[in-house]
C-alpha cells in the first residue's frame, strides 16, 4: 500500500497541476481583456503571470520553469508593459521584470516532487506492499524475481533492465513487484489501485496510467508493442516480461 507520504506527494501533484489550469486560463483571460481593450493592470497581470511560472516550475521541474519564466516576460512585456503590443521597455525599471520571473521559476523547480532532491528524498523511504493472497502467486522466490532483459532484486528494491539499474520510486517499484508477481495474469485496474494505493483510490484511472506510463518510460516498454506491460482493453493490464 502507498505510504502516507507517496499519498500526499501524489495529491500534492494533483493539487499543482490543477492550480496550474486555472492560472493558465487567467493568464488566457487577461490577455483576452486587453486584446478587447479593456485595460488590465500590470501589477494584477504580472502577480498572475509569476503565479503560473511558480505552478509550471513546481509541477514539470527546472525546464519548464525557465522555459515559462521567458514565455512569461514576453507575453507580460508584450501585452501589459508601455510600449503595448510591442517589446520595447519604455520604462527601464520594467526590466527587473526579466529576473524575477526567472527566479519565480527557479523556486517553483525547488518545489517540485521531480527535482533530484525530491527523488532523492522519496527512494530513501520505506513502502509496505500490501499483497493480497488472492494476487500473490505462492512459491515466488522473494530476493530475485525474472531473468533479463528485466531483472527485480526485492529484497534490495532494485530494479534493471538489460544488466543497467533503472531508479523507480517507491509507488513505480511497488507497481512492477504486483505485476511480476502475477506474471501473465490481467490485473484489472481496481484490482492494482487498491493493492498499490489503498481502496480510497480504486475508481482514480488517471493516476494508474500517468504512473504506468512512467514506468513503461523507464523500462524502455512500447505499448504497441510491449515487452513488459501490456493494456488489456476493457480490463487492466497484464505483465508479460520474462517468465510469464
Amino acid at each position: 500500500m502507498q505510504s502516507a507520504f507517496e499519498a500526499t506527494a501524489d495529491r500534492r501533484a494533483l493539487y499543482r497541476q490543477a492550480a496550474l489550469g486555472l492560472a493558465v486560463v487567467a493568464a488566457t483571460a487577461l490577455v483576452a481583456l486587453q486584446l478587447a481593450g479593456l485595460h488590465v493592470s500590470p501589477v494584477n497581470a504580472g502577480l498572475v503571470e509569476l503565479l503560473l511560472v511558480l505552478l509550471a516550475g513546481s509541477s514539470y521541474g527546472i525546464r519548464a520553469g525557465v522555459v515559462s519564466a521567458g514565455l512569461g516576460a514576453l507575453v507580460f512585456n508584450y501585452f501589459f508593459l508601455t510600449p503595448i503590443f510591442g517589446l520595447g521597455i519604455a520604462d527601464p525599471q520594467h526590466i527587473a521584470a526579466v529576473p524575477v520571473f526567472l527566479i519565480a521559476g527557479v523556486i517553483g523547480a525547488s518545489l517540485s516532487d521531480s527535482t533530484p532532491m525530491a527523488r532523492a528524498r522519496e527512494t530513501t523511504l520505506p513502502t509496505a506492499l500490501v499483497e493480497s493472497s488472492v494476487l500473490v502467486s505462492k512459491g515466488i522466490e522473494r530476493e530475485e524475481m525474472l531473468e533479463p532483459p528485466l531483472r527485480l532484486d526485492a529484497s534490495n528494491r532494485q530494479v534493471f533492465v538489460e544488466g543497467s539499474e533503472v531508479r523507480l520510486t517507491p509507488t513505480e517499484f511497488s507497481l512492477l513487484q504486483l505485476f511480476v508477481e502475477n506474471r501473465g495474469r490481467v490485473l484489472t485496474r481496481d484490482t492494482i489501485l487498491g493493492s498499490v494505493w489503498g481502496e480510497e483510490y480504486v475508481g482514480d484511472v488517471r493516476i494508474l496510467r500517468t504512473y504506468i506510463n512512467q514506468l513503461r518510460t523507464k523500462l524502455n516498454d512500447n505499448a504497441t508493442a510491449p515487452r513488459f506491460i501490456r493494456t488489456e482493453p476493457g480490463f487492466g493490464y497484464r505483465f508479460v516480461g520474462p517468465g510469464s
